[in-house]
């Protein structure tokens, strides 16, 4: 990703970066370092790095991997490294899990899969629009 900004030309600003986390790293440590590495290859190995959306990917490591994933996320958006923080194909029950300890809540963004060939997951979208209100 990073390497495909820098040969395009284009200003960082003019580009909105998304990038995943897939699993956390075992400790609180080693997840905030394998999130921190990631924003580091956008700018090349350089200090001042940022995206512009964080997720976690899915929620398939369990209860604690979230946790540890989340708090991570939160760290970034508290050093600046990402600007908004969120999830993929969290269900209702996962997000609300997360309520007990995140800092950031409800998350910023979940993306979930929305196509012809499978239920929309309007429970999910609409729940998370009446948390919002």
């Amino acid at each position: 990703m990073g390497e495909a900004l820098r040969q395009s030309g284009l200003k960082r600003s003019e580009v909105f970066l998304t990038t995943k986390i897939m699993s956390a790293g075992g400790s609180p440590g080693a997840t905030y370092k394998k999130c921190t590495e990631s924003v580091e290859k956008v700018e090349g190995g350089k200090e001042g790095g940022y995206v512009d959306l964080f997720l976690i990917h899915t929620p398939s490591g369990g209860a604690q991997a979230i946790k540890e994933m989340w708090q991570a996320l939160e760290k970034l958006v508290d050093e600046g490294k990402a600007n908004s923080i969120g999830v993929s194909n969290f269900g209702v029950s996962h997000i609300e899990e997360m309520r007990s300890y995140a800092k950031i809540w409800p998350p910023q963004v979940n993306q979930i899969e929305v196509c012809l060939h499978s239920l929309p997951q309007f429970h999910i979208r609409s729940h998370l629009r009446v948390r919002r209100a």
